[in-house]
């Protein structure tokens, strides 16, 4: 996506109520920004409050209950009969927060005390390809200090390492990591601290940067992605681990080299996004086949078969993509943003078939 001249951040008209009850809370409060960046505009669609301790629960919360939802699953050890439901114990449990648990904040060193980071990690899990946490907010009586800034800084790197570790190789990542900060005055609701910086430079300068409030508009990209990938092993529990990063390297492969249809259509990659009046866009994706190399040897195809016979792994699912994007977005970007969300979807999913391996041995 071009990049715009002007750097400000853009906040959804509809967050103006949002931000009325964050800054309603007597004791504060603080949370991650979420949106999309567009060029050197953040357009920010969520703010998400950060909560002391998740209050688990099984029935169904009220609408006035709701902070954020989390899905926590909790699988339990195989059963002698071994049906799926007993595999796989009770379904998720609904997570939320209410009022009482949200983690007060007096001043901007309360912040360290939000655990921002590991819930920034399991946020971004969550959303769906486009959409990242932007940077940080939190209440503020006066404008931020600048003796607190640099622990500021300090905290958007935190969370801006801890997010490319957890899944590295995305199409958006850059070397340039721009987050930003918003201190919202509690009984006015008006920003009065609004600073940009690069957490992926150390040196970088903290800058001042406009808020406006706008309507936005949204398109949302669908795709369901075929995967069949097959891996050779003998099958010794060791080996589970890097077999399945294996298949997880294959799979990115895949996506990588995959080639979208919008419509039916190849389309530019520099040309806007097709209008749709559902704002939702069906892609498909023409992925390559995996082809052996006239360069191999026979010693090689004989040591393929022999680890075949040994044993193999298969990897069959059909994988669900979503994104999220601004209207006016490009092709190019739109697609990246759903390879990335297949790409976080499926190293989540071999997160959890490694915890539920090791639960069973």
């Amino acid at each position: 996506m071009p990049p715009t001249t002007k750097a400000q951040v853009v906040i959804e008209e509809r967050l103006r109520d949002k931000i009325k009850a964050i800054c309603s809370s007597a004791k504060g409060s603080c949370g991650l920004i979420v949106g999309q960046l567009d060029g050197q505009r953040f357009l920010v669609s969520h703010l998400v409050r950060a909560t002391k301790t998740p209050v688990e629960e099984k029935e169904k919360p009220t609408d006035d209950d709701i902070s954020f939802f989390i899905i926590s699953q909790k699988p339990q050890p195989d059963s002698a009969s071994g049906s799926d439901e007993e595999v796989f114990g009770d379904p998720p449990v609904w997570r939320f927060a209410r009022e009482r648990f949200f983690c007060p904040v007096a001043e901007a060193k309360d912040i360290s005390n939000a655990k921002l980071t590991p819930l920034a990690v399991e946020v971004q899990r969550l959303l769906p390809g486009g959409l990242n946490v932007l940077g940080i907010f939190f209440t503020s009586a006066t404008e931020v200090p600048k003796t607190a800034r640099p622990r500021l800084k300090e905290l958007m790197s935190e969370i801006s390492a801890a997010l490319k570790k957890d899944c590295p190789n995305l199409f958006l990542n850059s070397e340039s990591d721009e987050k930003v900060l918003l201190a919202f005055e509690p009984r006015s609701c008006s920003i009065v601290t609004s600073l940009s910086m690069d957490a992926a430079d150390c040196k970088a300068i903290i800058k001042p940067i406009p808020v406006i409030f706008q309507q936005l508009e949204w398109l949302e990209l669908r795709t369901r992605f075929r995967v069949d990938l097959e891996k050779p092993t003998d099958l010794k529990n060791r080996h589970v681990e890097g077999l399945l990063q294996k298949v997880l390297s294959s799979y990115g492969d895949l996506v990588r080299k995959s080639i979208p249809l919008i419509g039916g259509q190849l389309l530019d990659s520099e040309r806007p996004l097709p209008v749709s009046r559902e704002g939702v866009i069906t892609v498909a994706f023409l992925t390559p086949l995996e082809s052996m190399s006239p360069d191999e040897g026979f010693n090689e195809l004989i040591e393929a078969t022999r680890l075949k016979q040994s044993g193999r792994m298969a990897f069959n699912a059909d994988v669900v993509g979503r994104a999220v994007l601004h209207g006016k977005s490009s092709v190019g970007f739109a697609v990246q943003a759903l390879k990335d969300d297949l790409l976080r979807s499926m190293n989540t999913r071999m997160d959890v078939s490694l915890f539920l391996f090791h639960q069973r041995c």
